[in-house]
């Protein structure tokens, strides 16, 4: 078991051990509508994402590479969007900065991670900024596939899944949501047409807070670029994770036995030059191993990776509901000015369908707005 992997399996073990609570914190976080949402503070980040970063880091240091710079900037990014935006949720502004300590850490160290970070941005400049509008919108929006040759690199979270409680809520849910699409299909009145379409915003709203809980942020190359390696050679990061291990103060003597060594290989090298240069690398992290190889995230593809299941309710829901935020909001981040964007215009909406509502109560002698559905 190589060290990215004893990491992972660290950390899978410690994501199960939370699992219970953390998914019972989201499953009530589900139940709320997109202004029940708005209205409340975001959740107390649980220790498992100070663990997710602590590892991250560590991953990083040992191995740097893009997988591994992405799988940071991805922690970074979500402890900060549930502990740093304040009520901006419930007041549908933010104008940045930050003054916490600790999200004002975060926010540097993301930033110097990961420059086009929108999570950075927004949080440092405020909603109205031109970088941090445009980094949601240039991202893309993925489905988490266990057969993708990068999947053995994505949070873990991903690969565990929904737990079996969750996947019966989701099948009550969606059974639930064809009894009100056959109900809205026979109603004869604008008002029971109406019911059905609030029964059924308030399903998409639990289906969407439950599929969609796990999230991760993935940097990748575009395509045809050969940039960076991916990963940094083996016996390279396995030097270097040697070392680490060692405290500082006790690595000297360690250090002068593996430069003897080195340097003999690179005497018996005289005629290779390919080899002198790997050698010469070696010796280079063995002189200095906590020098760590700067990853430049500059141009790359930012993708937003989600469960299947998230990844089909949010097409399915943008299309049946398109003003609806809490898609919007799950396939853009929650944090993000598209997302206060949709939850302010959807303020406007219901209210002025209840004042058309009161307008034509109780005999309803003028047409309500046309549905915006047309099946479930």
């Amino acid at each position: 078991m190589n060290v990215r992997q004893r990491i992972a399996f660290l950390l899978i073990s410690t994501l199960f051990s939370s699992f219970s609570a953390w998914a019972q914190n989201d499953a009530t976080k589900a139940t709320q509508s997109p202004t029940q949402h708005a209205a409340g503070k975001p959740s107390a980040s649980l220790d498992v994402d100070d663990l997710k970063i602590a590892m991250a880091e560590s991953s990083l240091q040992v191995n740097p590479s893009l997988r591994t710079t992405s799988d940071l900037a991805s922690a970074l990014e979500a402890t900060i969007t549930k502990n740093c935006f304040g009520d901006t949720l419930r007041t549908l502004t933010y104008a940045g900065s930050p003054t916490d300590p600790q999200c004002l850490a975060r926010m540097e160290r993301l930033l110097q991670l990961y420059p086009e970070s929108p999570v950075g941005l927004c949080l440092r400049d405020g909603f109205q900024a031109d970088a941090c509008i445009n980094g949601y919108q240039n991202q893309t929006f993925a489905s988490y596939s266990a057969s993708s040759g990068a999947a053995s690199f994505q949070d873990p979270a991903l690969k565990v899944g929904l737990s079996k409680g969750e996947q019966n809520k989701l099948s009550a849910l969606s059974a639930t949501l064809d009894d009100v699409n056959t109900r809205y299909q026979s109603s004869k009145t604008d008002s029971e047409k109406q019911s059905s379409i609030n029964d059924a915003t308030r399903l998409y709203d639990q289906l969407l807070g439950i599929a969609c809980r796990v999230v991760a942020i993935n940097l990748e190359q575009p395509a045809g670029s050969s940039g960076e390696p991916e990963v940094e050679n083996s016996e390279i990061a396995e030097i270097r994770r040697k070392i680490m291990k060692i405290p500082a103060g006790l690595r000297a003597e360690h250090q002068e036995r593996m430069l003897q060594k080195a340097e003999e290989e690179l005497g018996q090298a005289r005629n290779d030059q390919e080899k002198r240069e790997f050698i010469l690398q070696k010796i280079r992290v063995i002189q200095d191993p906590e020098v760590k190889t700067v990853i430049s995230t500059e141009g790359k593809i930012r993708v937003r990776v989600v469960l299947p299941e998230c990844f089909d309710l949010v097409r399915k829901a943008e299309k049946i509901i398109p003003n609806l935020p809490s898609p919007i909001c799950h396939r853009i981040g929650w944090f993000s000015p598209q997302c206060v964007a949709a939850i302010k215009s959807w303020h406007i909406y219901r209210k002025q369908l209840e004042a058309q509502v009161r307008k034509t109560d109780p005999k309803y002698a003028t047409p309500t707005p046309k549905p915006l559905i047309s099946t479930f």
